[in-house]
């Protein structure tokens, strides 16, 4: 019943700032449902529980022989 309440006035304060802004020639932004947000929601939870997945993988793999490097750059020598 409050949602209902809710989407009333958001939907007439939209009306009311569009008919303020047609007249300047300003077009009214596109308006997200529940569906939209919905998926919006499930796509960045994924992408999320992606990183967080790949993030445990690798921490969790550890290379099976450790190897030092050294690089040398302009004549300074780095071992890693």
């Amino acid at each position: 019943m409050a949602e209902g309440l809710v989407e009333r006035i958001s939907s007439e304060i939209d009306k009311r700032v569009d008919a303020r802004l047609a007249p300047r020639g300003i077009q009214p932004a596109l308006q997200l449902g529940r569906a939209a947000w919905a998926n919006l929601a499930v796509g960045l939870g994924s992408v999320g529980l992606g990183i967080g997945a790949t993030a445990v993988i690798l921490q969790s793999w550890p290379p099976a022989e450790p190897r030092r490097r050294r690089y040398s750059i302009w004549g300074y020598s780095v071992h890693l």
